[in-house]
């Protein structure tokens, strides 16, 4: 059936089951034809349409809500009534005379002559062109199928078999069906009133009661349970002499076309970031201030050298070299079908979300190892053994040398005494402070938190970030976390940045990012660029310095103060 889209519906009252299906199906395949236009095409009567459409698929929806509510009303009001309770037997009447019957059946007849929903069974679409046809209904296929009667009288079957009654598990007593067709009509109506529900429900339609013989039953005192089961479980007593496989569902699987989507944008380095309007950024660090305070213009003398006029030392203010830092582009491009955005759009949008996530990630990598390139390295994992630094090579040890940095670089640009320096450290490192410290003897440290350890680094005067994208399987290190192998082991060693809140700036240029862009060429074999996003980067150093502390890992929760533990023989 074919409904007329260009108009809002406001009654739908008067629309049967499948009827209501087709006008949404019909309805979602306007609207996807509208929302896969180019964006410069659309006009104002696509906008029309489109909230048209809109209001007859939210119109839909209600409708089946109001159905679902008025069904389970009426159930909650004759829920108490005896509806199974059989009629006074009538006289039944005289056996008619007996038909002839023809000799030929009647011709099937065409198609077109049948009901609407066994037009559909048959392959016969009903809606708009490109509209796909409702799904078959239980009911539906039921009225298709032959109708198969269960004797209300028990059978008697094989040797031992059970015999199953199919009865109704919302009526009294032992009200039985009297065929799966029956069956199939009532679960029809139970879930034509699930639509629209979002919340879980779940009602019964029927049980299979098996009866069994007096010698398959084990009363709950019998001492005779093992040969019954003996007994029940031999070849010779099943059907046909053997186990018989069933023949399984029928119908097809299911198709969810739902996507896993676990990526986040979490773990980026956090520096401040400057735009850039031009090719890049010319900029100087200025004077070092060590240079500052061993310049030769500094003098003191003595009270007979101002009688001589001794000569008073001046120094020159030199003139700064400037750093030209130019810009970098990074972006991705990703192309797609024209076919595939149509028949499964969901796809398309979940992969250009990964994409996304992936290039902001690279873009991090990137940022980091541009940090990692003007850093100067300590190396602590390279000191002679026994060195009193990495004499613990766990949690306090760590804590210590990082701190011995920071101190020293307050100390070489004369920083104020408990200004903050930033710590960039990979993710991971939180899992192994967290590992040496519950393995303290003596202190219970089981419960270890992120911010109690966000506060070790803090108390050190380390404003620590946690980042993914360095010391890791997808910056480079085939042993780190994220690899395609389960990490059985964490590295050997870790590096930490440290510098002064400022040191690192980010300069950026506009971003620009286009949406399906259709040429000619990729037209041709009915492809298009689903993405194209293209932006200016680069990393600059205007102040300070920056330093890289590589350390030594050994959580085993030994410190050296009370245990002289030797990581490489123990």
């Amino acid at each position: 059936m074919t409904f007329d889209l260009s108009k809002p519906i406001t009654d739908f009252s008067g629309f049967t089951l499948a009827e209501l299906g087709s006008l949404r199906t019909q309805a979602l395949a306007a609207a996807r034809v509208i929302a896969t236009k180019p964006r410069e095409e659309l006009s104002q009567a696509d906008l029309d349409s489109a909230a048209t459409l809109r209001t007859i698929v939210e119109g839909e929806a209600q409708e089946r809500q109001r159905r679902t509510e008025l069904a389970q009303q009426v159930d909650e009001t004759l829920k108490d009534l005896p509806l199974d309770e059989q009629p006074p037997a009538e006289e039944k009447p005289a056996d008619p005379a007996p038909v002839e019957q023809p000799a030929d059946p009647p011709a099937e007849p065409a198609p077109a002559d049948k009901p609407a929903e066994q037009r559909e069974l048959a392959g016969v679409t009903a809606g708009a062109t490109g509209a796909r046809p409702s799904p078959p209904r239980v009911g539906q296929v039921a009225q298709g199928a032959p109708a198969v009667h269960l004797n209300r009288e028990p059978e008697k079957g094989g040797d031992g078999a059970a015999l199953a009654k199919l009865l109704k598990v919302d009526a009294d007593g032992a009200a039985e069906f009297t065929s799966w067709l029956e069956v199939a009509k009532v679960a029809e109506r139970r879930l034509s009133t699930y639509s629209g529900l979002r919340s879980n429900q779940r009602h019964g339609v029927a049980v299979i009661k098996k009866e069994f013989p007096a010698d398959r039953i084990a009363e709950d005192d019998s001492k005779e349970a093992l040969p019954l089961l003996i007994e029940a479980g031999k070849e010779s007593n099943l059907p046909g002499g053997s186990l018989t496989a069933a023949a399984g569902w029928c119908a097809p699987s299911q198709t969810v076309y739902d996507l896993c989507e676990l990526e986040t944008t979490d773990g980026l380095v956090d520096v401040p970031e400057i735009q850039i309007s031009r090719g890049g950024l010319r900029y100087t660090p200025g004077p070092d201030f060590a240079s500052i305070f061993g310049g030769s213009g500094y003098f003191h003398q003595t009270e007979a050298q101002v009688i001589a006029n001794t000569t008073k030392p001046c120094m020159e203010i030199p003139c700064p070299s400037f750093i030209d830092e130019r810009l970098q582009v990074d972006g991705v491009c990703v192309t797609g079908s024209i076919l595939q955005r149509r028949g499964y759009p969901e796809l398309v949008e979940r992969f250009i979300r990964g994409t996304l996530v992936a290039h902001v990630h690279k873009l991090n990598a990137w940022k980091i190892a541009a940090m990692v390139t003007g850093s100067t390295l300590v190396n602590m994992a390279t000191l002679p053994e026994g060195s009193p630094v990495v004499e613990d090579s766990g949690t306090t040890g760590l804590l210590a040398a990082l701190e011995l940095q920071i101190v020293d670089i307050r100390y070489r640009h004369r920083m104020g005494l408990n200004q903050t320096v930033e710590a960039v450290a990979p993710a991971w490192l939180k899992l192994v402070i967290r590992a040496d410290l519950s393995r303290r003897t003596g202190v219970e440290l089981t419960n270890v938190t992120d911010e109690m350890i966000r506060d070790h680094f803090a108390r050190r005067g380390a404003r620590v970030q946690w980042v993914y994208d360095w010391q890791d399987a997808y910056s480079g290190l085939p042993t780190g976390p994220g690899g395609a192998t389960p990490l059985t082991a964490l590295p050997a060693n870790v590096s930490v940045l440290l510098y002064p809140a400022g040191t690192w700036v980010a300069g950026m240029d506009d971003v620009i990012r286009l949406d399906t862009i259709y040429d000619s060429t990729l037209l041709s074999t009915n492809r298009y660029t689903a993405l194209f996003t293209e932006e200016g980067i680069l990393m600059a150093k205007p102040c300070g310095e920056s330093r890289m502390v590589t350390f030594p890992l050994c959580p085993t929760g030994a410190t050296g103060a009370t245990v002289a533990f030797n990581c490489a023989t123990e």
